[in-house]
């Protein structure tokens, strides 16, 4: 079973891929570590087009692949259509919400706040970028070895096109909720 980590985003444009890997090889953790993203050919994806779909990565460090899977990165967009993919997530995402935060007996002002703002975050949001981190990733203590390299990618839609995280296990994650600089 896979892990999966999104970012949605009210930006209108999708960036390329070559903008997104510009934009993470200007972070000064990937600078100073040697850490790039490489497309994977096991997806052929166009990476100066904004139109791209999915994508599979790597994470090179030093012209080497450190994982041995792949990252798979998904788009999905506001057709107009509201039986669109897209428009199922934000469904799905705006009951769990409402359920775990605004409707829970047991959430603090503080949880029905945060609620409210990922609600009204979902609502304007044009597209979702997801990550798919493969089970195989698993590392002896239970732990996803891409788990940060898939946040620091989704962290350049964070920054670059007004997104909001969402990971498998509940947590959200804001513009302000990362201490090192973007």
């Amino acid at each position: 079973m896979a892990y999966y980590m999104r970012a949605f985003c009210t930006s209108s444009k999708v960036p390329s891929l070559n903008e997104v890997f510009g934009w993470s090889a200007d972070r000064k953790k990937f600078k100073s570590e040697g850490i790039e993203f490489a497309l994977d050919p096991i997806v052929e994806v166009e990476p100066t087009s904004s139109e791209w779909n999915q994508a599979a990565l790597r994470v090179m460090l030093q012209g080497e692949s450190v994982l041995d899977d792949s990252l798979l990165v998904d788009v999905d967009r506001d057709d107009g259509n509201p039986t669109c993919l897209f428009h199922e997530e934000v469904e799905e995402f705006i009951e769990m919400t409402e359920s775990d935060f605004i409707n829970n007996p047991d959430a603090t002002q503080q949880h029905k706040e945060a609620g409210k703002r990922i609600i009204d975050h979902l609502k304007q949001s044009k597209y979702v970028v997801s990550c798919q981190i493969p089970s195989s990733e698993l590392d002896d203590e239970g732990h996803y070895e891409w788990y940060s390299p898939a946040l620091s990618f989704l962290r350049c839609f964070v920054q670059y096109c007004g997104g909001i995280v969402q990971t498998d296990d509940g947590e959200w994650f804001f513009p302000e909720d990362f201490q090192e600089p973007l």
